[in-house]
């Protein structure tokens, strides 16, 4: 059952599309315009990202925002296993030079 201050499914979905990727908390925090103790705080349940924040993540991932606050990490599978969806998020990491181990 879901505790009060559990991250919500947003919270998850980013930190596993993160992983799919790559790319470390502190990297999608620079990626996003963001703190990583923005991300933190969502991780953590803390704290719910902003609308606009749903919208970033949502863009940067090519991912509808709604369904990665509401779907599971399984139920955006769909979106996520899409080749062409992968290769975008690739081409936007590549081109912030972000540097990924």
């Amino acid at each position: 059952m879901k505790q009060p201050g559990d991250p919500s499914p947003c919270a998850e979905n980013v930190s596993r599309l993160a992983g799919l990727h790559g790319l470390s908390h502190d990297q999608l925090a620079k990626l996003l315009g963001m703190s990583p103790q923005t991300i933190s705080t969502w991780r953590s349940g803390k704290r719910r990202p902003s609308g606009d924040a749903f919208l970033a993540v949502g863009e940067f991932f090519e991912i509808d925002p709604v369904q990665l606050n509401q779907r599971s990490f399984e139920g955006l599978l769909s979106w996520v296993s899409d080749p062409e969806r992968f290769k975008a998020v690739e081409a936007k990491i590549k081109r912030s030079r972000i540097r990924i181990a």
